[in-house]
């Protein structure tokens, strides 16, 4: 799991368009819907909601995978780890790499 490149900025495509390319609207939706689902999981860090906060980087894990980007699902996994070992420091500092593997999704899908 720590395999993950978030110090690069390389653009990240996604594995399931290399080999489906008829899954670009499905993919972009995927896309689209990441930041707000950031956001999301910003605001309920703040509101100290770890039940919510759970819930989300589960769900964000598996459909990352489905849609093709096994780098998001790796550290969402991780994420849940840390969770598991209450290392909070780890959560927030894997958090600020999902930021980055984002922003490399949207450069490497435009």
């Amino acid at each position: 799991m720590g395999g993950i490149e978030s110090n690069t900025s390389d653009p990240i495509t996604s594995s399931l368009l290399e080999s489906d390319p008829d899954c670009v609207d499905i993919v972009g939706k995927y896309v689209s819907f990441l930041p707000g689902r950031l956001e999301k999981i910003y605001l309920v860090i703040v509101e100290d909601d770890i039940t919510e906060f759970k819930d989300l980087i589960h769900d964000l894990k598996g459909v990352s995978g489905g849609m093709g980007y096994p780098q998001v699902s790796d550290l969402c996994q991780t994420i849940e780890i840390a969770l598991q070992d209450n290392d909070m420091k780890l959560v927030l500092d894997k958090i600020h790499e999902l930021e980055n593997l984002k922003n490399r999704i949207e450069a490497g899908f435009r």
